[in-house]
């Protein structure tokens, strides 16, 4: 379970849509530095892993790259484009790790997850070259800074039954009748 004093806040400080990429400004700083890996080292049939924490459980997952699109287009459930470096794998990607690292078997980010499509172990990360150029453009402010999305209406979830969790809020984003973002 995640306890109250592991949660914080962050700030956003800029957002690429067409890669699916933000950059959080964190209100506290970790102990724990990550390194960033080489994309010419990044290689079909390496070992890879995510962590993350899907339905309020921390989660290893890991897998192999099955293949390296350059570049790989797709959408979620709206209507919007995305495109961008990736890395197919087979390590699951659920909302619990998406937006998270991918690492490789040495511990260094080699993408940030993102999607998944139908079948079975179709699994992407946008690809750390992605990611470098990203931060690199919004050191040099060519990306907007975060704001509030209109479009979303946050529901305050009352009895949420999450330990050591005093609020949480929900949006249906594409209208289906199911949250499928938390806050």
């Amino acid at each position: 379970q995640i306890q109250k004093d592991q949660i914080f806040t962050a700030e956003v400080i800029a957002i690429d849509k067409k890669r699916d990429l933000a950059l959080l400004k964190s209100s506290k700083y970790l102990n724990n530095p990550i390194t960033f890996g080489k994309n010419w080292k990044i290689k079909v049939a390496s070992d890879v892993f995510a962590i993350g924490h899907p339905e309020g459980l921390w989660s290893f997952t890991d897998g192999v790259i099955s293949s390296l699109h350059s570049p790989k287009e797709w959408r979620y459930n709206d209507d919007y484009e995305y495109i961008a470096n990736c890395i197919q794998t087979n390590t699951s990607i659920n909302p619990g790790n998406s937006g998270g690292p991918l690492f490789n078997d040495k511990g260094e980010v080699i993408g940030i997850n993102s999607y998944t499509s139908e079948g079975e172990g179709l699994n992407f990360a946008v690809r750390i070259d992605e990611v470098n150029d990203f931060l690199k453009r919004a050191r040099n402010g060519e990306y907007p800074k975060g704001k509030k999305a209109d479009k979303y209406n946050w529901v305050k979830i009352p009895n949420h039954g999450l330990e050591g969790l005093d609020e949480l809020y929900a949006t249906d984003s594409n209208d289906d009748g199911k949250y499928d973002y938390w806050l």
